[in-house]
């Protein structure tokens, strides 16, 4: 016999090294904490202090400047309109010590959650048993609210010259985010 089943059984010195350096680049390595809030993986992103490769940067870049569409896509939404694979927006939640992307993307979920008007107003409802209903609930409730307040401050002035303004042009150009 060769000896190749034991050593095929064992890992060898160099994977072992690898799975090490590997976690090695994770941001609790480099003394950070798991972020907690969104705010708290804005401070990380923007601190100066971590460096990563291209595909990773540009995961970085886009859940800088689209939070909401990362708090509302899925996993494979997200990775295309990122213009990555989906498991770097995983390798990338690891790296802050999340166990996936979807753990991350609670960060993103909570800080839209505690943008709607009402959230300091409304109960708790963790233990609802249909917690994407309630997401969902919650999203109207929301908007429902914001067309509420539209009649304090409107200046219907204001708002007859603007509607002359897009009756007369040639071309409109909607741009939203």
């Amino acid at each position: 016999m060769s000896g190749r089943g034991k050593a095929a059984d064992e890992p060898s010195s160099h994977s072992l090294e690898t799975a090490a350096r590997k976690r090695s680049r994770s941001l609790a390595a480099l003394g950070y904490t798991k972020p907690q809030t969104y705010e708290e993986l804005r401070a990380v992103l923007s601190s100066g202090t971590v460096h990563f490769p291209k595909r990773l940067r540009q995961v970085a870049i886009f859940l800088w400047q689209h939070p909401s569409e990362v708090a509302l896509g899925t996993i494979a939404q997200v990775a295309d309109q990122a213009g990555v694979q989906p498991s770097t927006l995983v390798r990338f939640a690891q790296i802050f010590g999340y166990s996936g992307f979807s753990d991350f993307q609670l960060l993103f979920k909570d800080r839209m959650k505690g943008s709607w008007p009402d959230a300091q107003g409304s109960p708790d409802k963790a233990g609802e048993p249909n917690a994407d209903l309630h997401f969902l609930n919650g999203m109207v409730g929301a908007c429902q609210a914001s067309l509420g307040r539209i009649g304090n401050n409107f200046d219907i002035a204001a708002f007859e010259t603007m509607v002359g303004h897009l009756a007369a042009a040639e071309l409109i150009y909607v741009i939203g985010s």
